[in-house]
C-alpha cells in the first residue's frame, strides 16, 4: 500500500475512533454521516453551485496575481532605487493578516464578485513577490558579471538568465499564494454572500450542521490539494524546459 494511501487510512481510523469516544455525532460526526451530508448536498445541486461560485475566483486570483507578483519581485530585485523605495511598503503590507484586510476592502469596494476577486488578487501578490525578490537578488548577484561579459541586453538578461534562474525559488511563493487564495475564498464569503463554499460553511455552522460543515471543508481542502499538485506538476515541466 502506498504511504500516502496508508496515511489517509490511518487518519480515517483515528477519526472513527474519536467519533465513537466522543459519542456526540452532532458535535463530532463519524465519516459516514459526513458522507451522507455530502451526497445530499450534491443531489440538491448545491455542491455544483457553490463550487462554481467559489473556485473560479480562487483560480483567477492566482492566475492574475502570479505575473504581477513575479514582475514586482524581479523589479525590486534588479533595480536598487526601486527596492529601496518600495521594499519597506511591500514588507509592511505582507505582514498584515489577509483576514484583517477584508473589512477594509468590503468598505471600499463592496461585496460583489469582482470586488472579492480584486481582494484575493491583492493578497496573493505578496507571497509571490517576496520569493521573487529573494530569488532575483540571488541570481543577479551570481550571474550579472557573466551577462556583462556576454553583452546581453537587459531584456535578454531578464528572460534568459534571471527568470529561468529564479523560477525554482519562486514556485514555493506561488504555492503559498494558492493557499492564500483559498483562504480568501472562505473569508470573502462570510459577508454579503448568497452562495459559495465559504457561505455554505458559515450557514451550516449557524444551523449546527457539523456534518455539512465538514463536507464543505473537505471539498475546499481537496480543491486546494489538487491545485497544489497541478502547480507542482506544471512547475516541474517548466523547470525542465528551462534547464533545471
Amino acid at each position: 500500500m502506498p504511504l500516502n494511501v496508508l496515511g489517509v487510512a490511518l487518519a480515517l481510523i483515528v477519526w472513527q475512533i474519536a467519533a465513537a469516544q466522543i459519542g456526540n455525532p452532532g458535535l463530532f460526526p463519524p465519516i459516514q454521516r459526513v458522507g451522507r451530508a455530502f451526497i445530499a448536498w450534491t443531489r440538491s445541486g448545491g455542491l455544483a453551485a457553490d463550487c462554481f461560485e467559489s473556485l473560479p475566483r480562487a483560480y483567477f486570483a492566482l492566475i492574475i496575481a502570479t505575473p504581477i507578483g513575479i514582475g514586482l519581485g524581479l523589479t525590486l530585485a534588479l533595480l536598487r532605487p526601486v527596492d529601496a523605495m518600495l521594499n519597506p511598503t511591500v514588507q509592511f503590507i505582507r505582514s498584515l493578516p489577509p483576514v484583517a484586510l477584508l473589512p477594509l476592502f468590503v468598505l471600499w469596494f463592496g461585496v460583489d464578485w469582482s470586488a472579492k476577486l480584486g481582494t484575493a488578487v491583492f493578497v496573493c501578490i505578496f507571497p509571490i513577490a517576496i520569493t521573487a525578490v529573494q530569488a532575483g537578488k540571488t541570481v543577479n548577484k551570481s550571474l550579472r558579471e557573466l551577462a556583462v561579459d556576454l553583452r546581453l541586453s537587459p531584456l535578454a538578461y531578464l528572460s534568459r538568465v534571471v527568470l529561468p534562474g529564479a523560477l525554482p525559488s519562486i514556485v514555493p511563493g506561488i504555492r503559498l499564494a494558492a493557499g492564500t487564495s483559498f483562504i480568501m475564498v472562505f473569508v470573502s464569503e462570510l459577508a454579503g454572500a448568497t452562495g459559495g463554499l465559504g457561505y455554505r460553511i458559515s450557514i451550516a455552522q449557524l444551523a449546527y450542521q457539523t456534518d455539512l460543515m465538514l463536507a464543505a471543508l473537505f471539498v475546499l481542502g481537496f480543491a486546494g490539494l489538487a491545485t497544489d499538485a497541478v502547480i507542482t506538476a506544471l512547475s516541474g515541466r517548466i523547470l525542465h524546459y528551462a534547464g533545471h
